[in-house]
């Protein structure tokens, strides 16, 4: 992750709010906020997601940066944040999308907070309830989500006796929503890979025939992430069986590709298998799409129909 530059996404913030927010902050911020946020709105969801454990996790080791840069030099209280940091910990990847009623919301809160020129003790309590309701929404536990709600709380407050209090509240609420949704949901879900070419896969994604019952798959993780400071070594890849049971397992290379196989024989007929990521944090992905995998019997176990009798001295005629 590039520590120089943080702009941040629409990933869980509807985009008209971020532009509001961050690309035309009120004419009391300063001008050096406005520069670094101003180019907010050109990034994409996949340009800040992170994907992995890891990248969750410096995600939020470098949170004190990204509020600093709101107002360089501002004020921040390192008990504080450290305390932020702890609680933000405990929902990666723990969390799901939040409904976009509740996200409306919440952007309409900060909206009407952001033309005031004082940080009022109603708007204060009206933006901890918004984002609250988000992480309950989002599943955020009742602990986990006062817990957050203290620490918000807490920052508002050191906010509230700095320059461009306003500016730095909703600013300051809208970063750690985004960044709780984002290291919140579960790490990246693996793509379908292809059935082994040595037991009759084709390249197809999602379908294959095969006389083996312990196929092997390949396929690539993380293939399509545009992100640089993952690291997908010691991720392992999962094969589920419909009651989301493991039926097998393979480990991630360095390069991103992954061989792995069914340790359990599957029966002859159609299995409809998928595949899930677990990283060595413990930290597992949502599971892939279907893969419809067909098993035939073995070519040696064809039945021999209409045998012959026995006949002769030792046949049933012999008298």
């Amino acid at each position: 992750m590039d520590r120089r530059r943080f702009i941040p996404s629409p990933e869980g913030l509807e985009g008209r709010a971020l532009l509001s927010l961050f690309g035309h902050s009120s004419s009391t911020s300063t001008s050096s906020s406005n520069a670094f946020f101003g180019a907010s709105t050109t990034s994409t969801p996949a340009d800040n997601y992170p994907y992995t454990y890891k990248e969750k996790e410096q995600r939020i080791a470098h949170l004190p940066f990204y509020l600093n840069e709101l107002q360089p030099g501002r004020f921040l209280n390192s008990d504080q944040i450290a305390q932020l940091q702890t609680d933000l910990n405990e929902i990666v990847g723990e969390l799901h999308a939040p409904p976009p009623k509740v996200l409306d919301l919440f952007n309409h809160d900060l909206r009407v907070a952001m033309p005031t020129r004082s940080l009022s003790v109603d708007s204060a309590k009206t933006l901890n309830q918004s984002f609250g309701l988000v992480l309950k929404e989002a599943g955020a536990t009742p602990q986990q989500t006062q817990d957050l709600q203290n620490d918000m709380n807490d920052l508002a407050l050191v906010d509230s006796h700095s320059r461009n209090p306003v500016y730095l509240a909703t600013n300051d609420y809208a970063l750690v929503t985004q960044s709780a949704l984002q290291i919140g949901r579960p790490i990246a879900r693996p793509q379908l890979p292809t059935l082994a070419a040595r037991d009759g896969g084709h390249g197809e994604k999602g379908y294959g025939i095969t006389r083996n019952p312990e196929p092997k798959f390949n396929g690539q993780y993380l293939a399509n992430a545009t992100t640089k400071a993952g690291d997908p070594e010691g991720i392992v890849i999962q094969i589920l069986n419909e009651n989301y049971d493991v039926i097998g397992q393979g480990t991630v290379e360095k390069s991103g590709t992954y061989s792995t196989y069914v340790d359990q024989p599957l029966g002859v007929g159609v299995h409809h298998i998928r595949f899930r990521a677990l990283d060595p944090s413990g930290k597992l992905s949502l599971p892939s799409p279907i893969f419809s995998l067909r098993v035939l019997p073995p070519l040696h176990a064809r039945r021999v129909v209409g045998a012959s009798v026995p006949q002769g001295p030792l046949g049933p005629g012999t008298r």
